[in-house]
């Protein structure tokens, strides 16, 4: 029983597998190759708000961008910074966005 994270095993850091051989099951030229579309990328309220369903490898929108820069300049006007990993290239931060 995992009583805490604390207790969880550490997760292997993306540079230590990258040389890790990946089945051709789960990694082969089919998904390399998908492109998503906007509906897979978005989902569109009737009001024309949106969610994006998919971060990675996209532009972000102007909105979005916006709402990057504010969310930033929140931070610094409260002193208050993120996690490691969360404002990054991987931006994990437009999850909460």
């Amino acid at each position: 029983m995992v009583e805490s994270t604390a207790d969880v095993a550490k997760v292997i850091a993306a540079e230590e597998t990258k040389d890790t051989e990946v089945p051709e099951c789960v990694m082969n030229e089919t998904v390399r190759g998908f492109e998503p579309t906007l509906e897979e990328i978005f989902i569109v309220m009737p009001s024309g708000e949106y969610q994006r369903m998919l971060f990675h490898g996209h532009e972000l929108r102007e909105r979005e961008q916006k709402h990057m820069v504010d969310f930033r300049e929140w931070l610094v006007e409260r002193k208050l910074t993120l996690p490691d990993g969360y404002d990054d290239a991987d931006m994990l931060v437009l999850r909460f966005l």
